[in-house]
């Protein structure tokens, strides 16, 4: 029976995600490695290396996808906030790993909420419709779309912070 409620929850996932505009997707992302990051602390405290260690994998690999699908091309220097945020809370975790202290943890956690706000906050304004648009104009809806839309978003972020709108302050964060 729990092979039935499995297969029907990765179902509801899979749907869920191919719903979604490509912010939608990247605030899954980023609470997907929240998730992981608080598991990685309870199991940190419980001395579980393996499952710290998987945790800490499983987050490293949602950062480093979400830091690959940057288009730095568009606006360098948001794109290089950016990347070097990522970059950072990498360092961060490979940290956490090596010391086996859940400080570094936390850290990445705050940010990575601080900078998923700022994605939903995008999402409110409108901007994730207009991507989903996009990807139904394109024919597409893979995982992999956020490639295509990074210069999209990028211009309207750049458009708001013009306008003197708050909305990424959070990005100008330099590690």
């Amino acid at each position: 029976m729990s092979g039935v409620k499995h297969d029907v929850r990765q179902k509801y996932l899979l749907q869920e995600i191919e719903n979604a505009s490509a912010i939608g997707r990247v605030i899954m992302l980023i609470d997907a490695c929240n998730r992981f990051l608080s598991e990685a602390k309870d199991a940190l405290k419980k001395k579980d290396r393996v499952i710290f260690n998987e945790r800490i994998i499983r987050a490293k690999n949602i950062i480093r996808e979400l830091r690959n699908a940057l288009n730095l091309d568009l606006d360098p220097a948001m794109g290089g906030n950016l990347y070097r945020l990522y970059t950072y809370f990498l360092k961060q975790l490979i940290e956490a790993n090596r010391s086996r202290t859940d400080a570094p943890i936390d850290y990445v956690i705050n940010q990575m909420t601080t900078l998923n706000n700022a994605w939903k906050q995008a999402e409110r304004q409108g901007l994730g419709k207009e991507v989903k648009r996009y990807e139904e104009r394109m024919g597409t809806n893979d995982v992999n779309i956020i490639r295509r839309v990074t210069p999209t978003m990028q211009q309207k972020v750049a458009m708001s912070q013009k306008s003197g709108n708050s909305l990424l302050e959070t990005l100008n964060v330099r590690a």
